[in-house]
């Protein structure tokens, strides 16, 4: 199994990089004319020229570099003429600079791409919401080399994932380690949320309201089962995604620091993990295992950018979501979780319409899921209850 790397662009990161399981390195400029899947004021900030010097240095390293345009919505800049100039000109300086390919999430872009710049290999974003065979078809027969599909509603699924690897020649991926609710009411909202935030040309300009993420957390202390009812991929059940046909895994935390990338990276390579599970997801803060005190100083420094900004963009409110959000505290026991994708492997889940009436995350959330000494779980879900009728 090869893996795809997220960069946070620091010094000495790439030095850190185990040799030979990584296929990829992925980021992107913390805003530009397309956006991403994370508001600009998450992001760690880089010039072009920082870009530039970066990708040299995967080169020099004997590794390709993937360039972000992946926002699942461009607030319809591209079919104006400024916006056509401004697409353009962001892709003529990617093909200057040697990206070796570009992720996208929308069929303006790739076929833009396939169109006018055949050097770039085309990889499509989980963010395209690829969930089946016809739809992998579709992207494939407009020239992607790579598909990364999306997790919420296929991660568990190895029926549709068998389905499609027997349909399709391109490559396959699957993000790892996102941890996002299995089939996500708020996914697809989410993403346009991030698009708009990552362009700037929002109300709320590079910021983002944490709305989806605050009910995320609220569900899953609701009901501690959707800890478990998650796509999450355990570093000891890769194999079985290797086994179906997918060829590489995609580590997701581009927001977070170096040494947080190369521990995730480090359990999936290992195939295997001891202790908090939740150690290994990005958007899990709050999870028990302190953020390293220069991770947290880095953070502060990006919301610091866009402080201006922000002021104006319901920053109180956002204030007190984000504290609420680091008060999120659990612990997911991952030995105990032996033997829970067994039952997805053989198709059991789709026996069951409805998870309410399957007892099998339930039973694992029993064994797995507990909050530390002290943690008031019912104080915190008021807390977010009120910030939710904010």
């Amino acid at each position: 199994m090869r893996f795809s790397v997220p960069t946070n662009f620091s010094e000495g990161f790439l030095d850190r990089l185990p040799a030979g399981s990584v296929a990829s390195v992925y980021g992107k400029l913390p805003q530009d004319c397309v956006g991403g899947g994370r508001p600009s004021f998450m992001l760690p900030a880089v010039s072009r020229a920082g870009l530039k010097k970066h990708v040299e240095d995967i080169h020099k390293r004997g590794l390709l570099f993937n360039y972000l345009l992946n926002a699942a919505c461009l607030g319809n800049a591209e079919f104006t003429p400024g916006g056509r100039r401004q697409i353009r000109s962001l892709l003529d300086w990617l093909v200057q600079i040697k990206a070796d390919s570009v992720t996208v999430a929308v069929p303006y872009l790739a076929q833009l791409i396939k169109k006018h710049y055949p050097r770039l290999r085309l990889y499509v974003s989980s963010f395209a919401n690829i969930n089946s065979l016809p739809k992998a078809l579709f992207w494939q027969d407009m020239g992607a080399d790579l598909i990364v599909l999306e997790p919420t509603s296929v991660n568990r699924d190895f029926d549709t994932l068998r389905s499609i690897r027997k349909g399709i020649r391109c490559g396959l991926e699957l993000v790892a380690n996102n941890a996002c609710l299995l089939n996500c009411p708020f996914n697809e909202y989410h993403q346009k949320i991030n698009a708009h935030a990552s362009r700037g040309h929002s109300a709320l300009g590079h910021a983002a309201a944490n709305f989806c993420s605050l009910n995320c957390k609220f569900l899953r202390l609701k009901d501690p089962v959707n800890f478990i009812c998650s796509d999450w991929i355990r570093p000891e059940d890769a194999h079985y995604y290797e086994e179906a046909g997918i060829d590489s895994l995609k580590i997701a935390g581009r927001a977070r620091g170096a040494d947080f990338i190369l521990k995730a990276l480090g359990a999936y390579i290992d195939k295997g993990y001891k202790g908090n599970l939740a150690d290994l997801f990005p958007f899990f803060y709050g999870n028990g295992a302190p953020v390293v005190s220069g991770e947290k100083k880095e953070m502060l420094g990006r919301a610091l950018r866009y402080f201006p900004r922000l002021l104006g963009a319901g920053f109180l409110l956002n204030l007190k979501i984000t504290r609420a959000l680091s008060e999120f505290e659990v612990y997911i026991d991952n030995a105990a979780l032996d033997g829970f994708l067994e039952f997805f492997v053989q198709g059991g889940c789709k026996k069951k319409a409805d998870s309410r009436a399957c007892g099998h995350c339930r039973e694992f959330a029993k064994r797995a899921v507990r909050f530390p000494e002290g943690f008031s779980k019912d104080s915190l879900l008021s807390k977010y209850e009120e910030l939710l009728n904010a």
